[in-house]
């Protein structure tokens, strides 16, 4: 799948996404919780977008 432009997008994405809410978490100070919760639902999107990929299903593409 890493030949697939569309998968190798939406798993930079993915990745880059996973990276900010960890450093979020990780930070001292409180994150904005609503940014947080916004982030993580995006990345669970991703993750359902690409695991549709993998195994083969339709997805509709995203905006």
């Amino acid at each position: 799948k890493t030949q697939d432009p569309r998968f190798s997008r939406l798993l930079r994405r993915h990745t880059a996404l996973e990276q900010h809410v960890r450093n979020m978490e990780s930070a001292k100070a409180t994150p904005a919780q609503p940014v947080l919760a916004m982030l993580k639902r995006e990345k669970q999107v991703l993750e359902g977008e690409l695991r549709a990929i993998l195994q083969g299903m339709p997805v509709a593409e995203a905006a």
